[in-house]
């Protein structure tokens, strides 16, 4: 059977401030804002030890000034996978490409029809 078995995205709720992260009266210097962080009954979930194990075609899209997801996530993902990988970072693209929806989804939608076949 060819096709997608399944998709999921998850970002929980609380948030944490990166000055608190830096602690104390230092200034947080890896960008601004907040990161998410799991609640109390929620564990985080990464990509290790599944991606080296991921042997099907991958696209990744990437915006390069999403600052949750930035781009050397994908790269580092890319490495590990072991089936044929296609990273696309739009330097100009926001968190899931939100602003560069009109390019990004044909994008998907062709590498779709060309790696479901």
């Amino acid at each position: 059977m060819v096709g997608i078995t399944s998709y999921g995205a998850y970002v929980p709720m609380q948030r944490l401030s990166l000055g608190a992260i830096a602690g104390g009266g230092r200034k947080a210097t890896a960008g601004g804002g907040e990161r998410a962080v799991a609640y109390f009954d929620e564990d985080s979930i990464t990509m290790a030890g599944a991606a080296e194990r991921l042997k099907v075609p991958l696209l990744q899209i990437y915006g390069g000034l999403d600052k949750a997801s930035p781009p050397e996530h994908a790269y580092r993902v890319e490495k590990e996978v072991k089936g044929p990988t296609t990273t696309v970072v739009f330097e100009n693209g926001v968190h899931v490409c939100n602003n560069l929806h009109h390019i990004a989804r044909p994008l998907i939608a062709d590498w779709l029809l060309d790696n479901l076949r």
